[in-house]
């Protein structure tokens, strides 16, 4: 999965995550700072469920993810990982 791609997976979790999402800064650079984006601490909480179902963390595991940008997201979720979805698509089908 390229940085783009997982970009565009974390947008479209996070619009998952705060289903009424007019309020959600585009996520659009991996060193953003994830709480300038409107994503509060409820809403990085189902982000954090949402990938680590796609990228099969386990349980255990998921509860240390705390990150600040998408690229801290991506490296634990690289690291961790039991699962890698070679794409964008292959990934969200887990969350359909």
């Amino acid at each position: 999965m390229t940085d783009q791609d997982f970009l565009k997976l974390l947008r479209e979790v996070a619009k998952k995550a705060k289903p009424f999402h007019n309020e959600l800064s585009p996520i659009e650079d991996l060193d953003q700072d994830l709480s300038d984006t409107g994503l509060d601490s409820l809403d990085m909480l189902m982000c954090t469920v949402y990938l680590c179902e796609i990228f099969d963390i386990e349980d255990e595991k998921s509860k240390e993810m705390q990150v600040k940008t998408p690229r801290e997201c991506m490296d634990f979720l690289k690291q961790w990982g039991r699962k890698q979805p070679q794409s964008f698509e292959e990934a969200v089908r887990t969350i359909r």
